[in-house]
């Protein structure tokens, strides 16, 4: 009977062990799952990057992104709080990132990376996405120069003067590049009269002073 006892404790410290070792997201937090696909990997074509997109926020109904946002080789999926509910499978970070890591797998034929980030309110997304997107502009023109600016630079310099060095060094002219190019695309999904399908398409740095035209466009 003893050892039918300590068997059993055993099996629940170890039930306790894997239950604690995946992290759980609460239901008042907003979260996003990140696709980042391996370094080793081609850039895939911004059209298979958007199809994916697109038929996760159309078709994913049983885990529905709010929006999704794409740039370079990096898939952004927001999804909201559920108040007194549950997350998607629980909110298991390890059976979230497993599923879309799995998905981004096979679309892409690569391996992947996929991460998730828990935001506590609207105003910490809005946060989060005006230093992802500024992030990834200084990205795009350090690209866009062809190393006539340097890391450090981008590292250093305001984007003023990053601006400005691309138009003295390289020759390229920030406002006439395609915005997409500049700080990638969210994705909106939506229907329309008749209920046609639509996508509202949002390419442009995230300001916070501008709060309720992104909480409009994020949430509503």
């Amino acid at each position: 009977m003893s050892n039918f006892s300590s068997s059993r404790r055993l099996q629940n410290d170890i039930a306790d062990c894997e239950k604690n070792s995946d992290r759980k997201i609460a239901p008042d937090m907003y979260y996003i799952v990140c696709i980042e696909l391996c370094k080793q990997t081609s850039t895939p074509s911004s059209s298979s990057s958007t199809n994916m997109v697109k038929n996760l926020l159309r078709t994913r109904k049983d885990h529905f992104a709010l929006v999704g946002y794409v740039y370079d080789k990096e898939i952004y999926l927001l999804f909201s709080s559920v108040g007194e509910g549950n997350h998607y499978l629980e909110g298991s970070h390890q059976a979230i990132c497993s599923e879309y890591a799995s998905m981004a797998s096979i679309e892409f034929g690569c391996r992947c990376v996929v991460k998730i980030i828990e935001l506590e309110s609207r105003t910490m997304v809005l946060v989060y996405f005006q230093t992802k997107l500024f992030e990834n502009a200084k990205r795009s023109a350090h690209l866009l120069s062809k190393n006539t600016i340097s890391k450090k630079e981008i590292g250093q310099f305001t984007f003023g003067e990053i601006i400005q060095a691309l138009q003295s060094r390289a020759s390229i002219e920030w406002d006439k590049i395609p915005a997409a190019e500049r700080f990638g695309v969210f994705y909106k999904y939506a229907l329309g009269n008749n209920n046609k399908e639509k996508f509202i398409v949002l390419s442009e740095l995230v300001n916070v002073q501008e709060k309720d035209k992104y909480i409009s466009y994020f949430f509503d």
